[in-house]
Parts: structure tokens; sequence; C-alpha cells
């Protein structure tokens, strides 16, 4: 592309958000306004409107830190392309041309025609995209990782139309196999995630193979519950168990406490501060977007959660994952020794029940699912816990919580008895 006008400056890039907090991006090309949505959101009251970005005070937390890089790319692309055009395209040619280069859109016909190519080009887009974390591209990873095992040990190399029944047949066969022994949602995780390959390929014409939209080019997912649940005495008694002579133990149980009384993913503990806490009506409440699904959460505080953060001067212990997941176990052996749960796993495809130790599963993920179903159990409403953990649906709400259809009945049991006593007045 020629360069034009050298002399001229280039655009201007203002940022601001939408009474929904959405943020926008406008600027001016050849002398008329384009306007284009990031599609990230922010809460209003955390958005400077004089410095077009977030509050300064709240720098340091994760999403607000993603939202940063991202105005800065948004920023440095529009300038960037201008230097390398001028005025040499239209404006939606120009606005067209900075979705291309920031990610938010594939460009078309420049994707490679062989599957791996592809998938490898397929996963650099997602991973470019401001915004997107490794949830978004990892299963795909995964996906291209273990189908050239496949290839390699039936010796075969696939390309789009290879992916058939017989593909579908031989693929599941190889991952329930040992020494691999996927269990069955592992499996199905990456066959999911292979038709959304296709289908992306298939909408760019890359292949004309349409097996992807069959019905059954499906590997079925089966119920487990492999993640435990701890109960408000459970908690109880991990609360009050002595660790002051053992501090990293000390400081993973905290943050389980902190987690089972919010239900927030171990992705959001570290971003919040004390901006993050807003007090209304006598009120406390934990305000903050979420870093998996960027959803703002309104949490209330309970006593547990202001304890912990006064005692940590509101900023949370940083423990690694996995060493947080072995120092609760550690933490539960001792406080809950004797506490069980129903493990239901997928291994080889078979689906497997037993009686467990809640010590020996317990991981950083318990602290959100006993908030669900704690919750839950107290009140017997879904709608306001599912705006704190995300989920979209009530039926999958219902499959996540841990409770048995007694215990959901005793949720209803005493607003069924007033119901039926009423009388007029």
């Amino acid at each position: 592309m020629k360069k034009r006008n050298p002399g001229r400056r280039p655009p201007t890039p203002n940022f601001y958000i939408t009474e929904g907090g959405i943020i926008n991006v406008r600027f001016s090309y050849r002398g008329k306004r384009v306007s284009i949505s990031l599609q990230m959101y922010i809460k209003p009251s955390e958005w400077d409107n004089r410095k077009q970005s977030p509050k300064r005070s709240l720098r340091g937390r994760n999403d607000v830190e993603r939202i940063i890089s991202s105005l800065q790319k948004w920023e440095d692309v529009v300038h960037q392309l201008f230097r390398e055009v001028g005025e040499t395209l239209t404006n939606e040619g120009f606005k067209q041309e900075v979705l291309y280069r920031v990610g938010a859109e594939d460009r078309p016909g420049e994707m490679p025609k062989d599957f791996h190519g592809y998938l490898s080009a397929f996963i650099a887009l997602r991973k470019d995209t401001p915004g997107k974390t490794r949830t978004s591209w990892g299963k795909f990873e995964a996906l291209q990782r273990h189908l050239k095992e496949f290839e390699k040990d039936t010796k075969q190399e696939l390309d789009w139309s290879k992916f058939d029944y017989q593909f579908k047949d031989d693929f599941t066969a190889w991952m329930y196999a040992p020494p691999r022994n996927f269990a069955n949602n592992n499996a199905a995780k990456l066959m999911a995630a292979l038709r959304q390959v296709m289908r992306d390929a298939y909408r760019k014409k890359i292949h004309m193979n349409t097996i992807q939209e069959d019905r059954e080019f499906i590997i079925r997912r089966q119920s487990t519950n492999c993640k435990v649940r701890l109960t408000v005495p459970e908690l109880y008694a991990i609360e009050h168990l002595d660790l002051s002579d053992r501090p990293g133990m000390d400081k993973a149980r905290d943050l389980m406490i902190f987690a089972a009384w919010t239900g927030l993913r171990i992705s959001d503990w570290y971003g919040i501060t004390r901006a993050n806490f807003h007090e209304k009506d006598g009120q406390t409440t934990l305000q903050l977007v979420t870093s998996k699904t960027m959803t703002a959460v309104v949490i209330p505080v309970v006593p547990q959660v202001e304890n912990i953060f006064e005692k940590y001067n509101y900023k949370l212990p940083r423990i690694a994952p996995a060493y947080f997941n072995r120092l609760i176990k550690e933490v539960c052996r001792e406080a809950i020794p004797e506490a069980t749960f129903t493990r239901v796993y997928s291994e080889g495809g078979n689906t497997v029940k037993e009686t467990a130790l809640k010590a020996d599963y317990v991981s950083s993920h318990s602290g959100r699912k006993s908030f669900a179903s704690n919750m839950y159990e107290a009140t017997g409403v879904a709608y306001p816990i599912m705006q704190i953990t995300g989920h979209k649906t009530e039926s999958v709400f219902q499959k996540y919580i841990e409770l048995k259809k007694a215990e959901t009945v005793k949720t209803i049991h005493s607003p069924a008895l007033n119901l039926a006593n009423w009388q007029p007045a």
C-alpha cells in the first residue's frame, strides 16, 4: 500500500463508554467519524471520562490491566495504519483494516488451506485477540496436540476430507485406550473443539465437508461429580482450625473460606483491593468484573470475608494454584478427616462411582461450588446466585450444585406451608 499525505497527522482515537458500560472508540478519517465497539465491558463508576481509561486507582487489577493494554493496542494500530496508507482507503476500508489488525475479525482468504496449518492460524488469532484468555484457545491447542499424536500412532495424515464417522470411531477408541484412558467429558470437549474449527473453516470456504453439522458427530457428555462441595458445618471446622504455627496452611485456609463465601474463581482472587468494597444503606458488597467472562458481579460481604481482608490489609496472599491445592488438602485432613462424598468420574469411556474422602479431592474450585450449593440450599432461589456464578441457565446451574432431591425439597417446604396456610384477612 502506498503512502499518501505523509505530513498529515494520524487520527486521534477517543475512547468512551455507553450507558451499559461497553467501551467504544471513535476517530475521524478523511473528515468523517468512524465508531467501533471494542466489545469490552467496564462499570461506568470505574471509568475516567476525562482520561478515557479505567480510573488510576484500579491499576493492578487483572481485568483493568487487560483493558488498558487493549486500548493501547487499538491506538497503536490506528496510528500505524494511517502512517502506512494515509487517506488512500475509504472510511469503511480503513475501519475494516483496523478490525483485522487488532484481531477483532479474521482476515478472509489468508488462512492456510490444510487442516493443521489452518488450526495453527486459528489458535494464533485467538491468542492475539485483546481480552482473550487461555480458556478461549487452550482447548484448541490440546486438540492439535492429541490429533498429531493420533496421526503418529495410526500412521495416517488428517485433512478436512478425512473427518467422517470412521475417524470418529477410531479417534474415540484411541482416546479411551491405555495409556491415555481419557475421561468421557475430556473426549467430548475435544470433539466439540474439532467441530468448532470445522465450522469456522467451512464458513470461509476452506473445505466443503459438512459432517460437523451432523448431530451424531459428537461424543455425548456424561454427568460426573468430581468437585468437592463443603457444607457450612465443614467450613466452620476449617475456619476454626488452629493453624497459627503453620502460616502456609493458614493462608490457604483463609483463601478457601473467602472463596466459599464469595463464589469467585481463583483467577479473580488476587485482583481485589479495598476499592472493590462498597457500602450503601448499611450493607457492604464486593463489586468487580470477573476475569473469565468479563461479567460485572455484586456479592454481599459476610463477616468471614471482611475479617480475612482486614487480616491481610485488603490484599489477599498469593499462592500458586498447584501449591494451594496441596495445602488445602492438608488443612482438610485435619479439620474434616472423615467427611466423604460420592465421586462419579469417567475413565476410558466408563463411568465409575465411589465413596471418597473430601480431603483427597478438595481444590480451589471447591470454594465456588460450595458457595453455589450452600446459598441455594439456604434460599431455594437460583437467579440471584446465578448472577454471581455466571451460569446462563437454571438447568446448568442445577447440574452444577450438589444437592440431593430431598435437600432441594427442604428449600421450598417452609414457603409451601406459608402459601398453604393463607387465609383472608
